[in-house]
């Protein structure tokens, strides 16, 4: 994971870090269901998982996932460089 990613992960208080780590760990596997998971507008392959008030940003071309970026919501949450 990215030092941002794990800055952030970093600044969550244990309770909110033991229910997100699961969640992305869902993600990197795979198991999408039941999660709130909505595609990018204008971005292929890029999905967003909306987790209460933390988004998780993730690319899956089929083959792999990777998770780009994992923030709260904001105005800027979806304008990744």
């Amino acid at each position: 994971m990215s030092d941002r990613i794990t800055k952030f992960l970093k600044r969550l208080s244990n309770k909110e870090y033991d229910r997100i780590v699961p969640v992305i760990e869902r993600i990197m596997a795979g198991e999408l269901q039941g999660l709130d998971v909505k595609a990018l507008v204008g971005r292929k392959h890029m999905f967003r998982v909306r987790f209460g008030r933390i988004r998780i940003i993730f690319m899956n071309d089929g083959s792999s996932t990777t998770v780009t970026a994992i923030t709260n919501r904001d105005d800027k949450t979806y304008k990744i460089q």
